[in-house]
């Protein structure tokens, strides 16, 4: 029975020769898999760096967009900047006494360097309001100067008039202001004068 035991000795051993060569096998398909992973993996990692990078430029080209906005805001708030400047009639009529029914008649200037739209309202307190030359059977605390804007070109003057009412009472304080586009250009404060029946203006006030 000798040849038996090597023939079943020559089947082990043939079998242990299989069994290695499977494992090899497999050994080289998991390196394999293992390469492939890590390829994946570094090919990830670039992704990623790479959707880093282009979001961190994105961030650079936003702020710059913000900063650019806020220039061109800064440009135009600085071309529509308009200055107004009193002429000398609004402060020689609105300076002194205001009797009942007086004209007052005033101008502004246009000191900016390009035209401005005027919307001019004249607002009291105290003391009525009405137009020039024209019998009031109403008094007002706000006169809108005109029914339209009215565009003014630069160191070039506007000139309107209004009259005020003292009225039946009085207040013993009064004030006045000119707005150009809803901004106080000017202000003028008035003491009641019983002697007078007139109003004093205090620049105190």
């Amino acid at each position: 029975m000798k040849w038996l035991t090597e023939i079943i000795a020559t089947l082990a051993l043939i079998a242990s020769i299989a069994s290695v060569i499977y494992a090899k096998q497999q050994t080289a398909i998991a390196e394999e898999q293992a390469n492939i992973a890590k390829h994946s993996y570094e090919a990830s990692i670039e992704q990623f760096n790479l959707a880093k990078k282009a979001q961190e430029t994105a961030e650079a080209n936003y702020k710059i967009a913000v900063d650019q906005l806020e220039l061109q805001r800064n440009i135009v708030a600085a071309d529509n900047r308009f200055t107004v400047v009193i002429g000398t009639d609004a402060d020689e009529n609105l300076d002194g006494i205001l009797s009942n029914a007086q004209n007052i008649s005033f101008s502004l200037i246009n000191g900016s360097k390009n035209a401005v739209v005027y919307r001019v309202t004249i607002r009291s307190e105290g003391i009525g309001l009405f137009w020039q030359k024209m019998t009031p059977s109403k008094m007002f605390y706000a006169l809108q100067m005109d029914k339209r804007p009215v565009l003014v070109q630069p160191n070039t003057s506007y000139q309107r008039a209004f009259s005020v009412w003292v009225g039946q009472n009085p207040a013993p304080r009064a004030k006045i202001g000119i707005y150009v586009n809803d901004e106080l250009a000017a202000e003028y404060n008035y003491v009641f004068n019983p002697s007078t029946l007139s109003y004093t203006h205090q620049r105190s006030l």
